[in-house]
């Protein structure tokens, strides 16, 4: 999922939350601490999503299969513990600084690999160069919000950043770095 430079991950649960509730959390951007509202993103999000603006990732990534058990730092997110298990895809987004690994671990690899080929086409001539297909429905927040994944992670986005209705966040630089809305007459 989109990991960038405002975005957090991490599978430690926050001390003292409450899924949904009210309560503010202290998270970690890189060195800035940062405090922000637990939320239910996909219920709070939901009825905003129905009217929200399509958007299409544009440009290229770089995109290649693990090997073997590989740890990604995506060292503007303060991630700890991402691991590629053997044949996961590390995708790194234009203009991002690290890379993240694609898909929800609770699914199996092949699973991740269908998504995957769903959401990418190889360039050809283009070694490790994909083009981006998928069409996302976004909404902009206007506060620090943190929230748990649909695939067991805890991800936070600062004021500006943006939700997407697949349950991730996008950092509000690489949004505007790798998406572009879709208007009304082309969808």
């Amino acid at each position: 999922m989109g990991k960038m430079d405002d975005v957090f991950l991490k599978k430690a649960s926050q001390s003292g939350a409450t899924e949904g509730g009210t309560d503010k959390e202290e998270v970690k951007f890189g060195e800035e601490k940062v405090l922000c509202r637990r939320v239910d993103m996909l219920k709070e999000f939901q009825e905003a999503f129905k009217t929200a603006d399509s958007y299409r990732k544009v440009g290229k990534v770089e995109a290649r299969q693990a090997t073997e058990r590989d740890l990604i730092s995506t060292s503007q997110d303060a991630m700890e513990d991402n691991y590629a298990e053997v044949g996961d895809w590390i995708i790194k987004n234009p203009g991002d600084k690290d890379p993240y690994v694609f898909g929800d671990k609770n699914d199996p690899l092949e699973v991740r690999q269908a998504k995957f080929a769903k959401k990418y086409d190889a360039i050809a001539g283009e070694a490790g160069v994909f083009r981006p297909k998928g069409i996302i429905k976004a909404v902009r927040v206007n506060e620090n919000i943190v929230f748990n994944t649909s695939w067991g992670e805890q991800m936070a986005v600062k004021a500006g950043g943006w939700v997407a209705d697949g349950g991730y966040a996008i950092a509000e630089e690489s949004f505007k770095n790798t998406y572009e809305k879709i208007e009304k007459d082309n969808e």
